[in-house]
Formats: structure tokens, sequence, C-alpha cells
């Protein structure tokens, strides 16, 4: 399992391999731990089992600004395959997607609606290699 949770931070300039220090199972959730010391960096995960696949939790920040956009975002949202869940917080300007589905595939779909998405402080993010 520990090699199977193993990649690397490709999306900035500041490369970092993840290497997880503690893997705990909660139910059909996995929490994976591990930190890089030489730059301070610590990084938590969390997936979902789904008849034993692991599940990727994506979470974005995007621009909800009206009815019009949430329908948009839906329709873009569950054209993507292999989606089990998704969620819009209209509060928040967040949505999460769960599925054997990337942050980059989501943020794909997004922009090609002409939507820019962020990653959500603090989200799960982190891709399955």
């Amino acid at each position: 399992m520990k090699l199977l949770l193993t990649g690397n931070d490709t999306a900035s300039s500041d490369k970092f391999q993840f290497t997880p220090q503690s893997i705990t199972a909660i139910g059909s959730i996995v929490l994976v731990e591990g930190c890089d010391q030489e730059r301070s960096i610590s990084w938590v995960h969390a997936w979902t089992l789904t008849d034993g696949v692991i599940t990727q939790v994506v979470e974005l920040k995007v621009g909800l600004h009206c009815d019009e956009c949430i329908k948009k975002i839906l329709k873009a949202v569950k054209k993507i395959e292999d989606i089990e869940t998704y969620d819009v917080d209209t509060q928040l300007n967040k949505i999460t997607v769960s599925g054997r589905v990337t942050t980059e595939e989501v943020m794909k779909a997004l922009q090609k609606i002409g939507k820019q998405s962020t990653i959500w402080e603090g989200a799960s993010s982190a891709q399955l290699v």
C-alpha cells in the first residue's frame, strides 16, 4: 500500500516526493500522512474505498455566481468518467467530486466551460500513482 500511495508533487517548482509515513483506515476512509522535514512540508490525503478500489476526493474553489453557473458546472462534472459523487457548496464557492478521477480532470472539465478553479485550501488533491 505504501508503494501505491507514493508519488511526486509536480504542480509546483518546489518538488518533493509524497512518501507516506502513516496509513490509517477508518471504515471505508483511508488517511495517509507524511512530511518532508527538509522543506517543512507536511501533508495529509484522504481517500475512500469502494469495493476495494481507492477513490480520489477532489475539492476545488470555483466561482458560483448564479443558478446558470451552477447548472453549467453540474453538467460538466456529470460528464466526467468514473465519478461517484459530487457536491456544490454555494456558500463556500466549493465543489467536491469523488471517484476514480484526478484533480486535473475536474479542472479541465471546468475550464472547458470557461470556469477557472483552484485547489481548495487543505484539500486532499494528490493523484495516485
